[in-house]
């Protein structure tokens, strides 16, 4: 009677599908990656709105993974972003003021809705980005197709007051929670509440 075959693997050896399958995750996170600075340094946002679906769609994440995952690319390439934006041209195109208390509003937000986020369903999760990315969408198309604030058009950036600053904070604060939850890195919303006249 013969004995059945047994495939024995040294220690330091490895399944080739494996190592092909790790090659594949990482051509796919390149590409995701790519994807979402290209929107990033394009659309003056993080790119977590293109990486969180693509996260789930191509290389088969959790939505919770997706958001994790999104939220800790976001940063450096926002950052190379936002250099690009005031070192780019003659004169730059950010206004380090409004981006501070936009952070501070920011931080706090994006900590509360991180934590929401963990006692949140994937399921719900995902109709939460869902929603949001239409309703973004939504907006853009409509400020494309007829204008976003047209008596702005032409007119010199106005002084801010206090209390500008402090609508600015809450606005940041509420665009850190939804960044939390959803993943994206807030300049998404950020862009259509500047656009408001900020």
């Amino acid at each position: 009677r013969r004995c059945p075959r047994v495939n024995f693997t040294s220690a330091g050896s490895r399944d080739p599908l494996i190592e092909t399958q790790e090659r594949s995750d990482r051509r796919i996170d390149a590409a995701i990656g790519a994807i979402g600075g290209f929107a990033g340094g394009l659309l003056g946002v993080g790119g977590g709105f293109v990486m969180v679906p693509l996260q789930v769609i191509w290389a088969k994440r959790s939505q919770h993974q997706a958001t994790g995952t999104s939220l800790a690319a976001i940063l450096p390439i926002a950052i190379v972003a936002a250099a690009t934006y005031y070192f780019g041209r003659t004169s730059p195109q950010t206004d380090l003021t409004v981006a501070f208390f936009l952070a501070v509003g920011g931080v706090v937000g994006a900590f509360i809705g991180s934590l929401a986020a963990r006692r949140i369903s994937d399921r719900a999760l995902s109709m939460i980005v869902a929603i949001l990315l239409v309703a973004v969408g939504l907006k853009e198309g409509y400020d494309a197709l007829i204008g976003a604030a047209p008596h702005l058009v032409g007119t010199a950036v106005p002084a801010l007051s206090p209390t500008d600053y402090a609508v600015i904070t809450a606005g940041g604060f509420v665009v850190g929670i939804v960044s939390g939850l959803a993943g994206v890195g807030g300049g998404i919303l950020i862009v259509p509440l500047l656009s408001l006249g900020f």
